[in-house]
């Protein structure tokens, strides 16, 4: 079962990000909202299926969040930059 610490890692910084950021955790409510999916894990309207949260033209902003995701380097703890002070 090979890929699950990437996987897992990738959600985290995910949500940990998007933690971090009010306004884009609020575009992408409204964008669940909108398409009629329920802003609070299903229970104000239907849950997504596995084809629509795939497919970027239903939820483009989240497609958007994800794929930027992979491309953002995550965050690392315990390394600080030195200088030699020249």
């Amino acid at each position: 079962m090979g890929g699950h610490e990437t996987s897992a890692g990738i959600i985290k910084y995910t949500l940990h990000a998007l933690s971090k950021d009010q306004e884009r955790q609020d575009k992408l409510r409204a964008e669940m909202s909108a398409a009629g999916f329920g802003a609070s894990c299903g229970m104000d309207g239907r849950e997504p299926t596995y084809d629509e949260l795939t497919g970027p033209k239903t939820l483009p902003y989240l497609d958007a969040v994800a794929k930027e995701t992979y491309v953002t380097p995550p965050f690392c703890f315990g390394f600080e930059l030195v200088t030699d002070g020249k």
